[in-house]
């Protein structure tokens, strides 16, 4: 079965960055790099492209706001043994939180742990490691195999537009905010 973009004519292209953008009187010419470097050209283009949007910053919109760096936490995907899969586990301790969320049709749980100003926040296993240990009270949880490893920090950011000639912004790419920023 086709899914609805392949039935409106598209597809996604993976290993492939947009690397320029021209505006033209009719459409947009998009510099694409990959395997095969390329141009299309299109009538519009919108960038859903993320907080760190390739499309906002060829167009020079401005993302105004701030990053809060008093609300971070080091997030990644790793394995885990010591705990079961049937429950998302959370310790609270003195130095923050920690929450291992086993993630489905994966045998990976995702690691989720608060990290205050004066803490370390290296993204690396050991420093992963040192943080369970601390925060499970040394229950035999050991964290290995990371996929991937970020330092998460509350970004309350917004385009001073959302579209510039034919390029528009949508998502991410116009606007993020943490879920406590986001809440009236």
């Amino acid at each position: 079965m086709r899914s609805k973009l392949e039935q409106l004519g598209a597809r996604v292209e993976f290993g492939v960055e947009l690397t320029g953008i021209a505006q033209e009187k009719d459409g947009v010419l998009a510099g694409l790099s990959g395997p095969a470097p390329m141009s299309i050209q299109t009538r519009w283009l919108v960038g859903c492209d993320g907080g760190k949007s390739s499309v906002r910053h060829l167009t020079g919109i401005a993302f105004l706001g701030e990053t809060l760096e008093t609300h971070r936490m080091l997030v990644g995907d790793v394995h885990v043994e010591g705990t079961d899969r049937d429950h998302w586990h959370i310790w609270k301790s003195s130095e923050g939180f920690l929450a291992l969320c086993p993630l489905p049709s994966t045998d990976a749980f995702q690691f989720q742990a608060s990290i205050a100003p004066d803490q370390e926040s290296e993204t690396s296993l050991d420093v992963l490691r040192r943080i369970a240990d601390r925060r499970t009270g040394h229950r035999g949880i050991d964290v290995s195999e990371p996929t991937w490893i970020s330092l998460w920090r509350a970004n309350v950011r917004m385009d001073d537009r959302y579209c510039q000639d034919r390029v528009f912004l949508a998502g991410d790419a116009a606007h993020i905010h943490s879920r406590r920023a986001g809440r009236g």
